[in-house]
């Protein structure tokens, strides 16, 4: 079973976002973050790409203490089978609108919520290998008081966003998504 099949097998329809196109008939995807009413949009993505609602997920503080972060959650993890890619994304409105800790906690979060997803698809989907040979990377995506273009922070870890710590800053309100690969 591919593994877009498997998420949206696995998925209620509620938890994934839906593509849009704009007038010239381009695909995108508009990430939001509604307590800061801002968003932003994610240009060209393959037709394969699918984008989890990480809020969806059910509100795990009445199972854990939330002492070490644990309740914490990123916005949005975005797939793409034929990338073999797992983008997972926490949006904010500005660099200093969260502890750089909280952040990465999200982006645990995160990560939790896709290993979860994976742990399912196995011991019930019996698709033991589902997202094994995917490549997870995390963004800190900023937003920006005027719609620009892409942006890029330059860090030490810039290409090596394959942990939470070491997360890729990014700002602007379009982001083409080849520009999250390279």
């Amino acid at each position: 079973m591919n593994e877009v099949k498997t998420l949206k097998k696995l998925l209620n329809e509620n938890s994934i976002l839906p593509i849009k196109t704009d007038s010239n008939n381009k695909r995108y995807y508009e990430l939001t973050e509604p307590k800061f009413d801002y968003s932003i949009k994610i240009s060209n993505p393959p037709n394969d790409t699918i984008v989890l609602k990480c809020d969806s997920f059910p509100d795990t503080s009445n199972f854990f203490r939330g002492k070490s972060g644990e309740c914490k959650r990123a916005d949005y993890i975005v797939f793409s089978e034929s990338e073999n890619a797992v983008l997972i994304m926490e949006l904010k409105y500005s660099k200093d609108s969260s502890s750089n800790k909280d952040i990465i906690a999200q982006l645990k979060g995160a990560k939790s919520i896709l290993d979860y997803c994976k742990s399912i698809a196995a011991s019930f989907l019996g698709n033991e290998d589902f997202l094994e040979n995917y490549e997870h990377r995390y963004y800190k995506v900023l937003s920006v008081v005027q719609p620009r273009a892409f942006s890029d922070i330059k860090n030490k870890n810039h290409y090596k966003n394959d942990i939470p710590e070491n997360a890729r800053t990014i700002h602007g309100k379009y982001i083409p998504f080849s520009k999250l690969l390279a």
